[in-house]
């Protein structure tokens, strides 16, 4: 199993490749991808930790880091914005 370091580097870049691509328009298909998976990856906090995310187990009291998880439906929402541009490839 990697350690916490390790973990944290490899999020870091993964975050940084995301975030290139979506500035340069690089492999748009391949970033959202891994983009749509960082994201769903947040929001496994709700389900494997909630005392993190929710304050009392009451899912209407958001702690700090569950407005931080919420927030992230708004970026996908981006995301798929985004996405809705990229051209099909023809056949």
């Amino acid at each position: 199993m990697a350690s916490r370091r390790q973990s944290g580097f490899f999020l870091g870049l993964w975050e940084i490749a995301i975030g290139s691509g979506l500035l340069f328009g690089v492999a748009l298909r391949l970033v959202l991808l891994l983009f749509w998976l960082q994201l769903a990856g947040t929001f496994m906090v709700l389900v494997l930790r909630p005392e993190i995310a929710f304050q009392e187990g009451n899912p209407f009291l958001l702690t700090t880091e569950g407005e931080f998880v919420i927030k992230n439906l708004v970026l996908i929402s981006a995301g798929l914005a985004v996405g809705s541009t990229v051209p099909r490839k023809s056949r």
